[in-house]
């Protein structure tokens, strides 16, 4: 049983990104994800080519359910010339295998000696299976029902041996593309009817026995209702049998329109609809098929190609009278776009009305990349996507690493009696070879957890009871433990925290801590079966005399030179005195300009900031932002690093002074990945502040940079092994929050964040988590601590950060370094740096790389000036790589960042080289840049816009020898770089 509950658990996590791993934990079941139980991670796919057909390339075009849960799909099997096909029949059991008690091995094939085709199924109450479709050789074109029993033999009793074959017309085609069954166990069946100089709907209706039925329409058909009809469309029967059929027609003109045709139960056109019996949309566009209402009105799915000149999932509701419904959509029409690409089609194919009036709709999409994917869409009873399906009410569904070669299409809907969605269609392989393909997504699972909720307060009068006046205590740790089975913490944020258990006994118990007694000290939660919930509180009793003030830093947005930026301060109150007359103060970086805080300090000195007089109760915590701009180069220049300090006051009496003071050591950059993890050492952490106990302070920013809003936001941030993960800490959130740690797995889950878009709402876009951990104790100079986390926006794959690097040095030196920059001038470089704090710094060493690896020294600086420069009379032909060695009295030392100058780039220079994923160019002017390969095809353009320095990206580029050539300031250079 050990493993029972990490399954059950991320069983939850598995379905919620489909079959991505490494996913978030979500604490409820996910509408629209694949149906983890069905096939493989959702998907059944069905080779049809085995003995007795010479398929090679199969699809599906209708589905129906039996009465077991079975699914039975029928379509078409085309042979490897795509001019002759036989129909084939699957049936699927509950899980999506297939049935072998069907048919030959699970299947039905085709024995009719001639080009026949399946495009729609229905069951019978007795579980008989009716399939219609059309015998296409030979000409002319027939209408081909068949009828097997639930073994899926024919039925003898229906037509000849289980077949019926009508022709209408032995000079016209009639091409079937839709039967329904009625309540008397008759057949009705709709499709085309084409002549040589038109195309009409023609109904049939059959006996029970296959016989046509005499008394529908004219001897048994009906051809009538529309105008030159173009394409497929749907049928369905009302509650009164009034019969209503969907399709596009031309009406005599050039421009395509959804139309809608009633006839009486008795196939006399019914003149109380629309015009005469028909109503035509102004929809540019196809209508595939239809659905019916409740209350009978008529929902149409196709596509609009009005818009954009491009197919767009588009429906319309039309009432029983035969207009357009004002109350549905804009006066009665939907139009969706699924996919942004400018210039993709989306075909509508199938719609479904739920049991609660909801609209389900599939769609084909990318159709003109020959790259197609296919969508389901929920709309509410108004019309609106249903933001509860999906992402913003959509699922779009790619089932393989394609290329030009591998798209899939869906023709077939169908919802179960569970309320689950399956969808047929077929996914092509190489050499376009075609697969049956169902794809099943949840819609009302419901997974088996217990919930409980837990709040905790400050319990100033010591009687357990949670008082108007008592504050909520935030971010204390409560561990869950189920003895030998389970175990996780979360964190209650703001004072409350949610978590969802397993069946059987967890004990759950906050953190201990000086400063207060727990009461209770635990609870323990006990159910053997599922779906419970539980109220908990705990009580925290202070203790007097415990002073434990803290501050932190975080930068909420990235350095971008030149550009503003925001620091967000928290300070609160961990011990049980109150705090008064308490100060805040921030020391800005000397290259950064204040512009605003909020709340604005009580006095500003230089670059000290403070505030002043201020107070906290015990667990309170409060906040101030700061906005700063970074200056440009030369001040300070690309990969700099800024330094703040910020106290909280006072230090002498506290009980724990090391967080009463926050460091952040943050690199300059040009451009940047709005989703990123930091850490506030900047890169290195010594053994010294490791054995005092120092936390890494890490944050995680992401913005929504789609489309749309965002409305729920995941986490998972995997933590790295050399860190101790029984001290993670909580620090704060952007938004509110569950979370859990497990394992060293991090989850958090922002549900109805509702995140607008960065076009709609740039500032309001961005979101942050920040959290503390202490590196282990046991860690070696020269080790790496490495994080990177996941970001998921609703149901889409996940964001994946940049890989957050902290590296373990001997010591930390106090020496910062504000700025160094390396140019060429005339024939020799010129080197120059600034620093401060130059406490035991001895020299400045300068050395020299051809390529970026091995480096000698060239020369010394003494220190003590801090504002400083070398020149080297005699750099290499070609790339000249610096970086300064900085040692110590004690001879410790640390390098700082490299500089390139290019002796033969004519004032331009480029780094780092070899690159990654881009490089940066400096320069004066710069105007134009072009990547090239060795073949002479340039790869790149972008114009630069007479600037200083860019970041230029190197993705979508394979790794390779590249010609880099830059224009600015009258002239041209170009240099030679290598992408790794």
């Amino acid at each position: 049983m050990k493993h029972i509950y990490s399954f059950f658990r991320f069983a939850k996590i598995a379905a919620l990104m489909m079959s991505v791993c490494a996913v978030p934990l979500a604490t409820k079941a996910q509408i629209g994800v694949r149906d983890q139980t069905f096939g493989e991670a959702g998907k059944v796919q069905t080779n049809m080519d085995y003995a007795n057909s010479s398929a090679t390339s199969s699809y599906i075009n209708s589905m129906a359910e039996q009465a077991d849960g079975k699914i039975i799909a029928v379509g078409s099997l085309l042979d490897a010339t795509g001019s002759g096909s036989d129909f084939g029949i699957a049936r699927y059991n509950i899980n999506g295998s297939v049935d072998s008690s069907f048919g030959n091995h699970g299947f039905v094939v085709s024995d009719y000696n001639g080009d026949t085709r399946m495009v729609s199924v229905v069951i019978q109450p007795d579980g008989k299976i009716v399939c219609g479709g059309g015998i296409h050789f030979p000409s002319p074109t027939v209408f081909y029902l068949i009828r097997l029993k639930a073994d899926g033999s024919y039925d003898s009793t229906f037509g000849n041996n289980g077949k019926v074959i009508t022709s209408l017309d032995p000079l016209a085609n009639d091409v079937l593309f839709k039967i329904v069954l009625l309540g008397n166990g008759k057949i009705v069946a709709a499709g085309l009817h084409e002549t040589s100089n038109n195309r009409a709907v023609v109904l049939v209706q059959y006996n029970p026995n296959g016989t046509v039925d005499s008394s529908f329409g004219n001897n048994g058909s009906v051809t009538n209702g529309f105008g030159n009809v173009q394409v497929y469309g749907g049928l369905a029967v009302q509650t009164d049998g009034k019969i209503v059929v969907a399709n596009g027609d031309q009406q005599g003109g050039s421009t395509l329109k959804y139309s809608v045709a009633r006839f009486n139960s008795n196939g006399i056109t019914d003149s109380s609809f629309g015009v005469n019996g028909v109503f035509s949309t102004a929809i540019d566009g196809y209508a595939y098929d239809l659905a019916l209402q409740k209350d009978n009105k008529i929902v149409l799915v196709g596509s609009n190609y009005a818009v954009t000149g491009y197919g767009q999932l588009c429906l319309a509701r039309i009432t029983t009278t035969g207009i357009l419904d004002s109350s549905f959509g804009a006066s009665g029409i939907i139009t969706t776009r699924l996919i942004n690409g400018s210039t993709d089609s989306d075909i509508g194919a199938s719609v479904l009305i739920q049991p609660d009036g909801k609209i389900v709709a599939t769609a084909t999409t990318s159709i003109l990349t020959n790259r197609s994917k296919w969508a389901v869409a929920r709309y509410k009873p108004n019309g609106k996507l249903d933001n509860t399906f999906g992402r913003r009410g959509i699922v779009v569904t790619n089932l393989a690493d394609y290329n030009n070669n591998y798209h899939i299409g869906c023709n077939a809907l169908l919802i179960q009696k569970n309320g689950k969605i399956v969808v047929g269609g077929y996914i092509a392989l190489p050499a376009n070879i075609r697969d049956f393909c169902l794809v099943r997504y949840e819609q009302n699972a419901k997974l088996r957890y217990n919930t409980v909720k837990g709040s905790v307060f400050i319990d100033l009068n010591n009687n357990g009871i949670k008082e108007a006046t008592e504050p909520y205590y935030g971010n204390l740790k409560i561990n869950a433990v189920k003895a030998g089975v389970d175990s996780f913490s979360t964190f209650s944020q703001s004072g409350k925290f949610s978590i969802d258990i397993d069946s059987g006994a967890y004990v759950l118990r906050p953190v201990s801590s000086p400063y207060y007694n727990i009461a209770p000290t635990s609870y323990t939660i006990a159910h053997p079966d599922f779906f419970n919930s539980d109220s908990i509180s705990f009580a925290l009793q202070p203790l007097p005399g415990s002073q434990d003030n803290y501050v932190y830093i975080i930068p909420t947005q990235r350095s971008r030179i030149g550009f503003s930026t925001q620091y967000h301060l928290i300070y609160g109150n961990r011990g049980m005195s109150v705090l008064t007359n308490g100060t805040v103060e921030m020391v800005l970086d000397k290259r950064v300009v204040y512009n605003g805080a909020l709340p604005a300090p009580t006095s500003i000195s230089g670059d000290t900031l403070r505030w002043n007089n201020l107070y906290l109760d015990p667990g309170q915590n409060n906040a101030m932002d700061v906005t700063v701009t970074l200056k440009t180069p030369p001040v300070l220049s690309l990969n700099d690093t800024i330094h703040y300090k910020v106290s909280i006051y006072p230090i002498a009496t506290d009980l724990v002074p090391q967080d009463n003071v926050a460091y952040l050591h943050q690199r300059a950059i040009s451009s940047f990945d709005p989703n990123d993890k930091n850490e506030n050492h900047g890169g290195v952490i010594s053994l010294g502040e490791i054995a005092s106990g120092d936390y890494l302070l890490y944050t995680i920013r992401f913005q929504n940079t789609g489309t749309d809003t965002a409305y729920n936001v995941y986490l998972r941030d995997t933590l790295d092994s050399k860190l101790d993960w029984s001290t993670f800490e909580m620090i704060g959130a952007s938004a509110d929050y569950q979370m859990t740690v497990e394992h060293g797995i991090c989850n958090w889950t922002f549900s109805d964040i509702n995140l607008v878009d960065s076009f709609a709402n740039e500032p309001g876009s961005h979101g942050y988590v920040v959290y503390r951990i202490k590196p282990k104790a046991t860690l070696a100079i020269g080790d790496n601590v490495n994080n990177r986390a996941g970001i998921y926006f609703d149901y889409n794959l996940p964001v994946m950060t940049n890989l957050c690097v902290t590296k373990v040095v001997a010591n930390a030196l106090p020496l910062r370094l504000l700025s160094f920059v390396a140019n060429a001038h005339n024939k020799t470089n010129l080197l120059q740096w600034v620093t401060t704090r130059e406490v035991n710094t001895a020299y400045f060493a300068i050395e020299r790389s051809a390529d970026g690896k091995e480096y000698a020294a060239i020369g010394n600086v003494a220190a003590g000036s801090g504002n400083y420069s070398y020149t080297d009379e005699n750099p290499l032909h070609g790339y000249n790589y610096y970086r300064l060695k900085m040692v110590d009295k004690d001879g410790q030392f640390t390098y700082s960042d490299v500089r390139l100058v290019n002796q033969d780039f004519k004032g331009f220079s480029l780094y780092p080289n070899p690159a990654h994923d881009h490089f940066v160019i400096t320069g004066n002017n710069l105007l134009w840049l072009t990547i090239a390969d060795l073949a002479g095809r340039v790869v790149k353009r972008q114009m630069l816009g007479n600037v200083a320095f860019a970041n230029i990206s190197l993705a979508g580029l394979a790794k390779g020898v590249y010609m880099v050539k830059v224009g600015g300031g009258g002239k041209v250079g170009v240099v030679r770089v290598v992408k790794e």
